[in-house]
């Protein structure tokens, strides 16, 4: 855990905040890390880490692609990462690209609106003080797309109250 990092004034302009999307080729050894986005709003920032972190990261066969993508939380001076087991990586990458062929934006192959509600809990746990793993176990505990964005909607209720 990493502490509170928001307090309520703080949570209530969190579409303000700045972020900066990394990314790293893990094959060409000693390859400097690089800014690909930059931009504001916490969730928004979190959709763009999602759909790159699924597409790029997570492989069908849960391999582990070469690109690697982490943001960084201006504001929060957090580093925000995804993580947890690969079963639910992969049906979370399933779920979202389905057998969408990817094309030059990650975001118009993506099924958009489950990726707005996995930032959207991504983001609400981060302010709880949890992180990604949390929305990775849901998905290895769901069977389809359908019962996981129940569990999702859950999942946020419980944070909000």
């Amino acid at each position: 855990m990493c502490g509170n990092r928001l307090n309520s004034e703080e949570n209530q302009t969190i579409s303000q905040e700045n972020w900066d999307l990394w990314y790293q080729d893990r094959f060409e050894l000693g390859s400097p890390r690089q800014i690909e986005l930059s931009g504001q709003g916490l969730a928004n920032g979190l959709v763009e880490l999602w759909a790159r972190h699924l597409h790029e990261t997570v492989q069908p066969t849960g391999l582990t692609g070469f690109a690697k993508f982490d943001m960084w939380w201006k504001d929060a001076f957090w580093p925000v990462l995804i993580f947890g087991d690969e079963e639910g990586q992969v049906k979370i990458r399933q779920w979202v690209y389905d057998e969408r062929v990817a094309g030059p934006n990650y975001l118009d192959t993506a099924d958009r609106s489950l990726l707005q509600m996995i930032a959207e809990t991504h983001a609400q746990l981060l302010r709880n003080d949890l992180e990604s793993d949390a929305i990775v176990s849901i998905a290895s505990e769901t069977e389809s797309k359908t019962d996981f964005m129940a569990a999702l909607n859950q999942m946020r209720e419980g944070l909000e109250s």
